[in-house]
């Protein structure tokens, strides 16, 4: 027997699909009208534009400023990633 909140768990996991192939469609349809510009151009507008609308959310939500500050090692490893290699 199911009950009432399985079914609304469901219910938003497929809103959760049926919004991403909206997403997908409207994006096919879109990006047709940038197809005179660079593609590397456009894929940055969408990652700045995506990163503009979606920072302040994710600051609401995971309260980034409540965590604990990254250990010495932590911070020493990032920068080691960060650095190019020749």
């Amino acid at each position: 027997m199911t009950d009432a909140a399985d079914i609304d768990v469901g219910l938003w996991a497929q809103l959760a699909c049926l919004a991403a192939a909206v997403s997908y469609a409207l994006a096919g349809v879109y990006g047709r009208r940038l197809a005179h510009l660079p593609a590397v151009a456009v894929a940055a507008g969408q990652l700045i534009a995506a990163t503009v609308m979606l920072a302040p959310l994710a600051a609401l939500i995971d309260r980034p400023w409540t965590l604990a500050m990254p250990t010495p090692a932590a911070l020493g490893a990032l920068v080691a990633l960060g650095r190019r290699q020749s």
